[in-house]
């Protein structure tokens, strides 16, 4: 969960009876790199389906929500905020031939540039810089995709 040592977050979302959670069904939750907004990953949806995502962020400074683009066709499973770029996060996509990063700008609700498929099962995802590191979940490999050009190859590290 995002957050900062000491800081404390709290967020109740009233009750959605037509849900099976009854409410919110939050999936993901990042800290932007600067501290000055928090970004949630939502599913949408109804029992059964279809289900798309929703990205929330809100400005911690300004008390407010900024953005909440909702992108009905795409199951995000974890999110990303890009440093120095706070309308833009990484998400990341499962389908059916694999998971997928995806660069999303919050402001637009456009989709960007997206990397190759690569094993759907993620053990892990991070920033460092200006790469994505991903560690799919049983691989024997780190994927290191450049942050600035998500289509293009990404760097293989073998795992020993």
């Amino acid at each position: 969960m995002a957050g900062r040592p000491g800081v404390v977050y709290e967020w109740v979302p009233t009750v959605d009876e037509s849900r099976i959670t009854k409410g919110a069904m939050l999936l993901d939750a990042a800290l932007s790199p600067d501290g000055s907004a928090l970004v949630l990953l939502e599913r949408l949806g109804v029992k059964g389906g279809p289900f798309g995502s929703r990205i929330i962020v809100f400005d911690l400074l300004g008390r407010s929500i900024v953005a909440a683009p909702a992108f009905l066709k795409n199951r995000f499973e974890r999110i990303l905020p890009v440093a120095g770029e706070a309308a833009k996060v990484i998400a990341l996509e499962t389908r059916r031939d694999g998971a997928r990063l995806v660069l999303l700008d919050l402001a637009s609700g456009a989709l960007g540039a997206e990397s190759e498929a690569f094993p759907a099962e993620v053990g892990d995802i991070r920033e460092r810089g200006d790469k994505i590191c991903v560690l799919p979940g049983g691989a024997a490999e780190l994927l290191i995709f450049d942050g600035k050009d998500l289509a293009g190859a990404p760097e293989r590290v073998k795992l020993e």
